[in-house]
């Protein structure tokens, strides 16, 4: 008995420690791409400001904006995975609404 659930716990150890370095990885790899992106933002907006005719205002209303965006498309992406768990509990991904009615 105690062979067995050792047996178990050592499977669900190992894939444990495979999905968090998974999620680490990818964590890593999302807050990269926006943390370049915004890095990139801020050169392109400097170059703008000292080439053209761009005041540091027009710059900051663009990257705030932006900033805003992404936090949208955060609680968007939280929203969508809410409304899928919700589908999936109630069975309404199943079937069709049609076919329930």
């Amino acid at each position: 008995m105690r062979f067995r659930y050792t047996k178990n716990l050592s499977s669900a150890k190992d894939f444990g420690i495979r999905k968090g370095i998974y999620a680490g990885v990818g964590m890593g790899l999302v807050f990269f791409v926006i943390f370049a992106s915004y890095s990139l933002a801020f050169w392109y907006g400097g170059k703008l400001v000292r080439e053209d005719d761009y005041t540091a205002g027009q710059m900051l209303v663009v990257s705030i904006s932006y900033h805003k965006s992404h936090v949208m498309h955060i609680n968007v992406v939280c929203l969508v995975d809410g409304i899928k768990k919700w589908m999936y509990r109630y069975h309404i991904g199943r079937i069709g609404i049609a076919e329930s009615v």
